[in-house]
């Protein structure tokens, strides 16, 4: 007997139904016209009344009714809901506290759950995801120094709506810590490479068929089988540099490390300046947290800051809010780019802290000047013009930070933090 074919049409089942018995021994049912009925989507359960059913592929399930006489009936369950974390596309899922923008109104308890391609956080009233390509920034991170227990926020920058927003996620240090760098490895991994790598004076390799992958400990070059090309642990790196490549847009930054004693040198160049930063924050970012001894008692010696900003209520306010972050921080304040080059050549500064926009002469240009004469000095871009532009000039002359004063995240609570780590 030919079997009755359940046929799958997008949303809809072709179901040929026997329901008239043969007139003569060994003849074939006559099928009677095909019913159509409504099909859940991909994914459906299917339950067939008075009959016996297998799959056949994913498009057809052939029903075989247990009697001759009897019509085979199908009827259509409601579709089978994934489980709210499914490790397929899930990566990390917890619960924190979040803003948007330091909007009051958006502030609340909320799922932070990260995917491959996207961050959703889910509120009680609304959920917001956020497309991880719109990502350009991790502007607030986790302090290597926190207690794991202790409250910490992750501060995310992103393209939305036309404009740029930030979302602050607020909860356990250890959970963010966790989080931050699986934020990373998203937004990271599978980034095409061109890696020069010279190794005890002698070129080793020169590719630019790679692709990056990080982890928190190490970050890899691989080929496009996923094979290991070059592996840096990350307690391995002494210093990394950005520079401008020769003859190529694309920028560059120079990894400096010992591979089993050897001093190594790796240049990698980034498709674009957003993934680029994204590398420059990854490799910033702590390697693991470290709390410290409560049995040790903190550095006593000053951080010797020199601030520079054209505009004196904005270098008031940046002054007196810095020093309520540290009572470390020692502040030398001026208002001109050039008076700044003069006190950085007669005094003794642990870190220049510098606006962008200014007459005469710009914070990328004074971070250029400071570099022909102090090429270690740490120079912190702390600017309200942020975009790719200002971050590109900035990260091609070697700034060792930069922070924007935008909406959304203490923009003090992070200069403070960023200084503190540039001078360790």
């Amino acid at each position: 007997m030919t079997l009755p074919v359940v046929h799958v049409h997008g949303r809809a089942v072709v179901l040929p139904v026997l329901d008239r018995v043969p007139e003569r021994r060994g003849a074939e049912p006559t099928p009677a016209p095909a019913r159509e009925c409504t099909l859940a989507p991909v994914g459906f359960t299917a339950i067939v009344a008075g009959a016996t059913v297998r799959g056949e592929g994913p498009a057809n399930l052939i029903a075989r009714p247990v009697r001759a006489t009897e019509s085979v009936q199908i009827l259509i369950a409601a579709p089978r809901q994934p489980s709210r974390t499914v490790s397929e596309s899930s990566i990390v899922e917890f619960g924190a506290s979040i803003s948007f923008g330091g909007e009051a109104d958006d502030a609340g308890q909320a799922r932070v759950t990260l995917h491959r391609d996207r961050l959703v956080l889910t509120g009680d009233a609304a959920t917001r995801r956020i497309p991880l390509d719109r990502v350009f920034d991790i502007a607030q991170d986790v302090s290597p120094l926190a207690d794991p227990d202790a409250t910490e926020t992750v501060t995310v920058a992103f393209m939305g709506r036309g404009h740029k927003q930030f979302v602050s996620v607020e909860g356990r240090a250890e959970t963010l810590f966790r989080f931050q760098h699986a934020l990373f490895r998203v937004l990271l991994d599978e980034t095409p490479l061109t890696v020069r790598h010279t190794e005890g004076g002698n070129q080793k390799l020169s590719r630019s068929d790679l692709v990056l992958r990080v982890r928190a400990t190490r970050l890899r070059a691989t080929d496009g089988d996923a094979d290991p090309v070059l592996t840096i642990p990350r307690d391995a790196l002494t210093k990394f540099k950005s520079q401008a490549g020769a003859g190529d847009s694309r920028p560059t930054i120079s990894l400096y490390w010992r591979r089993d004693g050897r001093p190594a040198m790796t240049t990698a160049r980034l498709p674009s300046p957003r993934q680029f930063n994204l590398f420059g924050r990854y490799l910033q970012s702590p390697l693991r947290m470290q709390p410290p001894d409560r049995n040790e008692t903190s550095p006593d010696g000053p951080v010797e800051t020199l601030l520079v900003d054209d505009e004196p209520d904005v270098l008031e306010l940046s002054e007196v809010f810095l020093r309520r972050q540290s009572d470390r921080l020692a502040i030398t304040t001026t208002r001109r780019p050039g008076d700044a080059l003069e006190l950085i050549d007669e005094g003794s500064f642990d870190c220049v802290v510098s606006d962008f926009r200014m007459p005469a002469m710009d914070g990328v240009e004074l971070l250029q000047r400071v570099r022909d004469s102090h090429p270690d000095l740490p120079f912190i871009l702390f600017t309200g013009k942020g975009s790719e532009h200002v971050a590109k000039r900035a990260i091609l002359d070697d700034v060792t930070d930069y922070v924007e004063k935008g909406d959304g995240v203490d923009p003090y609570v992070v200069l403070a933090d960023r200084i503190q780590r540039a001078v360790r």
